[in-house]
């Protein structure tokens, strides 16, 4: 092997260690960002990073922007999928109005718990024909939110007189 060869993979190999360090201690986003943009792509310390980054996220953004960055099929995608989850389900609880709930609705991955249960807060919370049609609008086929819609939008139909 030749010195320059082999320098360089020395190099690569000290780097990576020195890398992991850094994963390791760091406390906030802002220090795990500083690492991440250094990790080689596809590396195991690029993983490691967006794993540490993915713990770290405490809102919404924090853990959109990290799950953006994420290979699909990757345990680093899963883990962010998994925690936006986490993080959703308790902003679907603490929405008290509609507009809160539907911030909450747009931020969530689509397919996901979240969703199901954003929709199905927004119909809850919904006052008018016009609110209730525009959760059904959002709602998939066969789903639960749009059954709920459907059962809610009853209250609006005229009385029947016999």
């Amino acid at each position: 092997m030749k010195n320059t060869t082999r320098t360089k993979i020395i190099g690569l190999l000290t780097r990576d260690s020195d890398l992991m360090t850094e994963i390791h201690s760091a406390q906030t986003l802002d220090e795990i960002k500083k690492v991440y943009e250094k990790t080689p792509r596809g590396s195991e310390v690029e993983k490691a990073a967006l794993l540490k980054w993915v713990e770290l996220a405490q809102t919404f953004d924090e853990i959109e922007v990290v799950y953006r960055k994420t290979p699909d099929g990757s345990e680093a995608r899963e883990a962010a999928l998994l925690k936006w989850n986490t993080i959703g389900l308790a902003e679907v609880e603490k929405a008290q109005t509609l507009n809160e709930i539907k911030k909450v609705y747009e931020k969530t991955p689509r397919g996901s718990e979240v969703e199901k249960a954003a929709l199905l807060k927004w119909v809850e919370l919904a006052q008018t024909l016009d609110e209730i049609k525009k959760a059904y609008e959002k709602t998939p086929r066969g789903s639960e939110a749009r059954e709920a819609c459907i059962k809610k939008a009853e209250q609006f139909l005229p009385a029947e007189t016999t």
